[in-house]
């Protein structure tokens, strides 16, 4: 079950940890009594500074009372689950997260076939419309400043990739030279071209 948020619930002293405690108790005591596990949650302090102690606003008693406690840490387009405090295990576990469909869902494991198979669509996709956009004259860039050519940006969103994945890819395969910034013949636009394509997309049959 989940609580959302600890201040629309309590109404005590948030700083005091009598208060406090026995109110984290009493929902200890109501997951085992009807056997569930009860998620609060709650704002981060605004003095916060990476300790444990820290992770909670108000009195450290909402975070040593507590069975176990996560922190949710966002960046941009991805987030991070840790496990802060535990009674149980170890802390210092962190889940992945990204967004899928405007909800925070785990990310697949980096050596998972679901994650290589969504890396190879995304080198597929890419390769593709770079090879379209030269020939077509009118090239995608590496470049944020280029606008609607920015190679992110203009394949963001196509078949749920996001642009930090289109643009993670980008990278590699321009350090790796499969990928080059250059000039188009007699028009000056600068953008990618294809170089070569990388050995495990050699088998697809791309319109470059």
């Amino acid at each position: 079950m989940v609580l959302d948020n600890a201040a629309l619930l309590y109404q005590g002293n948030e700083n005091s940890r009598p208060e406090v405690t026995a109110f984290i108790r009493a929902l200890t005591g109501m997951a085992e009594r009807v056997k569930i596990g009860i998620l609060l949650t709650g704002h981060t302090s605004k003095t916060s500074d990476d300790t444990v102690s820290k992770a909670g606003s108000g009195t450290t008693a909402w975070i040593f009372a507590a069975r176990s406690v996560l922190k949710l840490e966002s960046d941009g387009d991805e987030a991070t689950l840790k496990l802060i405090k535990s009674n149980h295990v170890r802390p210092g576990l962190e889940i992945p997260l990204e967004w899928q469909g405007g909800v925070l869902v785990a990310k697949a494991p980096p050596d998972s076939l679901e994650e290589r198979a969504r890396k190879r669509q995304i080198d597929r996709l890419i390769f593709e419309r770079v090879g379209q956009a030269w020939a077509a004259g009118w090239p995608l860039s590496a470049s944020a400043q280029a606008g609607d050519r920015y190679l992110p940006k203009a394949l963001a969103k196509r078949g749920g990739f996001r642009a930090h994945e289109i643009r993670a890819a980008m990278a590699l395969h321009i350090e790796a030279r499969n990928l080059q910034p250059d000039r188009l013949p007699n028009k000056g636009l600068r953008g990618l071209r294809v170089v070569r394509k990388p050995e495990g997309l050699k088998s697809y049959d791309q319109s470059f």
